[in-house]
């Protein structure tokens, strides 16, 4: 048979197999659809497996009405935007139910306790409820209960808040911590304390360890707490002014734009927190005192060092069930120039009590969302440097501080090596495998620790206590040749600090530095006398095209060990 005929029969033949390859698949169609609807059907009526997500309004909440997104979790198949939102409004009344009356309990048992509302009110520096103030504050707390989100403290400060000459647990962080966390829980909130103080010995102030905010308290923080009491002391004004208005812009500038405090261990606090207040007022900030609202209601007097009681109690509220060698330690209010637990009790009261308050406000608010059927957002609003206004802030040669230091649009940037840091480091230490470090072959990757033991400083019948130890350690590294990679920076301020052993500052000045390859003047010293400016604003093009790198030869640099490098 001829090519033609053989192409003919294959034609007839597939024309012949038509019929059943249509049937089969129409079968096999019908099937399907039968054993999908089944499963749907049944799935719709068993709980779902261990380990699928699942679906929970109070969990992870709706950003409006019918939305259920968020990450591994998807709305039921039966579900549509009504009855989401319902389930998400049914959930929330719930814990607003809850919260107020936990968070109404807390205010009355603290009144109650402070004899009413004006101890409390007095420790703040200026109106603790101020209208916008207070609502800044609400909203973040409204925001955690309807999504069941962690409320986060961040605190940065010298030895007062780090707890020392107590017992670490007497601290006011954690007396804030275990007045909050109960009617937290019950709201279904976590709360979080990441104390970040840090004690004199390692010779850090205010003026090196506000730049690093972020990379100590870590970005996912609600409230930032700075405390340097005693270091302010005889400073230069304009400094101090610069210091605090920078701690509080570049808190707001962080991811959650936590509400910003100043907290004080006396009555006296810097003449320029007026100024700030009437211009952050409307994000929440306040100043706190230990013995302000006191001072003002029955202390005049503040009490000496070692005293017993506050002119109300003679012990903290958890010390009347303690034996008495407990008892009458919880009762000193100045152990020195560092408060004792009475002291600490107020300030974690005054705070506990404006959050209370606050909370109050938040459950209103979400009983007026409730109404109109809305939700907050679960992720705030990032704040811009035109919504918080020009700043204040002044030139300053010591500390080298230049005005637009103040005035960016993101906080610095900073890897600090001392304990405790709670937040990821922005500078990170190179390594070998990084080509685009053009000193990658001088690098020496392996680096040498060297810390302090943690403080000693608790008295003495307390000492044997686990939960009295304190977690602030001093901590650097070196190595003959070490390179950090720098991120994206906007004013070029670049500032390197060492552990504070035998005036290292003086040392770490006589180390090469260099910007990518090209090497930089000597460094000169700055404040604290640890740090030396390595620059003060942009001198140089990046050679890489994108980060810097910063190396230091500590070849002629003996035993120094770098604690902080500090990049804007």
């Amino acid at each position: 048979m001829g090519k033609g005929g053989a192409k003919k029969a294959d034609d007839d033949e597939s024309t012949g197999r038509a019929p059943f390859f249509v049937l089969a698949f129409l079968l096999f169609i019908g099937l399907l659809t039968l054993v999908t609807r089944s499963h749907v059907s049944d799935s719709a009526a068993r709980p779902p497996a261990a380990g699928t997500h699942t679906y929970h309004p109070s969990k992870h909440g709706t950003t409006g009405p019918g939305d259920a997104s968020d990450a591994g979790v998807t709305a039921p198949p039966d579900a549509n935007p009504a009855e989401l939102q319902a389930r998400h409004q049914a959930e929330v009344a719930k814990v607003t139910a809850t919260a107020k009356k936990e968070f109404t309990a807390l205010k009355t048992m603290l009144e109650t306790y402070w004899k009413g509302e004006a101890i409390l009110a007095d420790s703040w520096a200026f109106p603790p409820t101020h209208p916008e103030g207070i609502k800044f504050y609400a909203e973040k707390i409204a925001r955690a209960m309807e999504h069941g989100l962690p409320l986060t403290v961040g605190v940065i400060g010298s030895s007062v808040a780090a707890g020392h000459d107590n017992c670490a647990y007497d601290s006011f962080e954690n007396q804030l911590y275990r007045t909050l966390v109960g009617p937290l829980k019950a709201s279904g909130v976590e709360f979080v304390v990441n104390n970040a103080g840090q004690g004199g010995g390692c010779g850090d102030n205010m003026y090196n360890q506000v730049w690093c905010l972020r990379n100590m308290v870590g970005d996912a923080t609600d409230f930032t707490f700075y405390s340097w009491t005693y270091f302010e002391a005889g400073q230069n004004g304009a400094a101090l002014a610069n210091i605090h208005e920078a701690f509080i812009r570049w808190s707001l500038l962080m991811e959650r734009a936590p509400v910003p405090t100043m907290m004080y261990a006396g009555d006296n606090f810097g003449a320029d927190t007026a100024n700030l207040f009437k211009q952050y007022a409307k994000f929440g900030f306040n100043v706190v005192t230990i013995h302000g609202g006191l001072k003002k209601h029955g202390q005049p007097k503040a009490p000496s060092w070692g005293d017993i009681g506050d002119s109300l109690h003679e012990t903290t509220r958890y010390g009347e069930t303690a034996n008495e060698t407990r008892k009458k330690s919880l009762g000193v209010f100045y152990r020195n120039w560092h408060p004792g637990p009475l002291g600490f009790q107020v300030v974690a009261d005054a705070i506990a009590w404006r959050f209370a308050s606050a909370a109050l406000m938040a459950i209103e608010m979400l009983e007026a969302k409730q109404s109109l059927k809305q939700s907050f957002p679960k992720q705030p609003e990032l704040i811009s440097t035109s919504a918080l206004g020009k700043s204040s802030c002044t030139d300053q040669a010591n500390p080298v501080f230049e005005a637009k230091y103040c005035d960016v649009e993101e906080p610095p940037n900073c890897i600090n090596h001392e304990l405790p840091t709670f937040g990821r480091p922005q500078v990170v230490y190179s390594n070998k495998g990084d080509t685009l470090n053009p000193m990658v072959a001088k690098l020496v990757e392996k680096l040498e620790e060297k810390k302090n033991d943690p403080s000693s400083l608790i008295p003495r019948d307390e000492k044997k206590g686990v939960e009295c130890m304190h977690a602030d350690v001093c901590r650097g590294y070196r190595s003959d040749f070490m390179t950090y990679r720098l991120p994206r920076m906007s004013t070029g301020f670049i500032k390197v600090c060492c552990v504070n052993w035998s005036k290292c500052g003086e040392r770490l000045k006589l180390a090469t530095f260099y910007l990518d390859s090209t090497k930089l003047p000597q460094p000169k010293q700055d404040t604290p006398d640890k740090c030396v400016i390595v620059e003060e604003v942009f001198q140089h093009q990046t050679s890489t095209g994108g980060h810097f790198y910063l190396s230091i030869d500590m070849t002629t640099a003996p035993d120094v060990y770098i604690s902080h490098v500090i990049a804007q």
